[in-house]
């Protein structure tokens, strides 16, 4: 607190500064250092069946790679290639059909990597992938020729052996039948936008182990596109749809470093403020100039709404109430004041109580705007009547 007060808030604002600064470079540079997540669609991305692989070494061949987990068919802007790894088309999953549909009719160059294998949710993580296995031929080919409407397919991944692949084994060729070029891969087209990759899947991570294999799988691309191009690719493997979460965004970078950034401040914004606090107010004493106007101005406007004799008649009840509990008095009203009476008397007072009672109830019902002399001279004798009752007390206490 004392630097605080030593430096006002130039430290404060100065924080600010460089955290905003930061967080600024951190949007230039960031995505440079961001490593994938380790769950949900990236873990099987990154799996022997997934594509990681082979998008890391297109970033190294300096194509720019732009990942989506939802609704692709959305962000084709700018881009010079899309490739729909293994979507998730089955009859009953519509939203992924018609997203892959979208996509295929929208005329940007597209590489399909044919569906063959089937997923499903783990019970506890419905992001990690429990059960996996091929899918029958005759399922690939309806949904890439029935529900994608594309006539070129592939063959199963397990059809096939072609062991060490090269560059020369690599064909294009058009095709528009469910039938397997040879041992090897071969790059099917359909269309003059669309192309289908045939077994085995020489883009998936296991058959990139060599230095080949990655070069025909980069060659694929640069004969779609040429250098330096900006590829798409959909990693929503098996129809595990990543929606997009405020949430998640939040602990990520590098929004997170807004969250950081601002629970900073509310820190300091707290520090700043304890000098606000401290030990509790000593009781106030007698009263304070300016408070007499305020009851002034209250009791005038009690007064003016007629109400005079009903505020009499309380502020009787409270002074009785309040003798009673400060002589432990019990009983009823009558009681009570048969007790103050002889108090009164004990003490040598010269006070009539029920006589003042009764002046009271005889003013209770009254009801007007104007200022009443008996009501301000009943409530200045039941004031006055308490005041000595109390001090006589202190006197004499027996």
């Amino acid at each position: 607190m004392n630097a605080l007060k030593k430096y006002g808030f130039s430290g404060l604002i100065a924080l600010s500064a460089i955290s905003i600064l930061t967080m600024l470079l951190w949007f230039l540079i960031g995505h440079h250092f961001k490593t994938p997540h380790s769950f949900g669609n990236d873990s099987f991305s990154r799996s022997a069946l997934g594509h990681s692989v082979f998008l890391e070494a297109l970033e190294r061949a300096g194509h720019t790679v732009e990942r989506s987990k939802f609704q692709t068919s959305t962000q084709l802007q700018n881009v010079d290639l899309v490739i729909l790894a293994e979507p998730y088309i089955q009859p009953k999953t519509t939203e992924r059909t018609d997203e892959a549909r979208q996509v295929l009719a929208s005329g940007k160059p597209t590489l399909l990597v044919a569906p063959k294998r089937w997923g499903s949710p783990a019970s506890l993580e419905d992001k990690h992938i429990a059960r996996q296995g091929l899918e029958e031929t005759t399922d690939v080919k309806y949904a890439v020729e029935t529900l994608l409407q594309v006539d070129s397919t592939v063959t199963r991944t397990a059809a096939t052996d072609c062991g060490d692949v090269t560059i020369l084994d690599a064909q294009f060729v058009a095709s528009d039948g469910f039938r397997p070029t040879g041992p090897c891969p071969a790059i099917l087209t359909h269309r003059d936008h669309i192309w289908v990759l045939s077994d085995p899947d020489i883009i998936a991570n296991h058959m990139l182990d060599s230095q080949d294999a990655q070069e025909l799988a980069l060659s694929i691309v640069n004969n779609i596109t040429g250098p330096n191009a900006t590829i798409l690719v959909d990693e929503t493997v098996h129809g595990h749809i990543q929606r997009p979460s405020l949430g998640e965004l939040l602990t990520e970078p590098p929004l997170v470093w807004v969250v950081i950034h601002f629970f900073i401040l509310f820190l300091f914004a707290g520090w700043a403020g304890l000098g606000r606090f401290g030990p509790g107010l000593a009781p106030l004493g007698p009263q304070e100039p300016g408070k007499a106007l305020l009851i002034q101005n209250t009791s005038e406007l009690l007064s003016y709404s007629g109400h005079q004799g009903l505020i009499l008649k309380r502020y009787w009840e409270m002074m009785i109430s309040d003798l009673k509990n400060h002589f432990q008095l019990t009983g009823n009203e009558a009681e009570v004041l048969q007790s103050l009476d002889k108090i009164i008397h004990a003490r040598g007072l010269d006070w009539q109580i029920h006589a003042l009672k009764e002046r009271v109830d005889s003013l209770s019902d009254l009801r007007t705007s104007r200022p009443s002399r008996k009501i301000t001279s009943t409530v200045r004798s039941i004031f006055q009547m308490r005041s000595q009752l109390i001090q006589a007390q202190h006197r004499n206490p027996s």
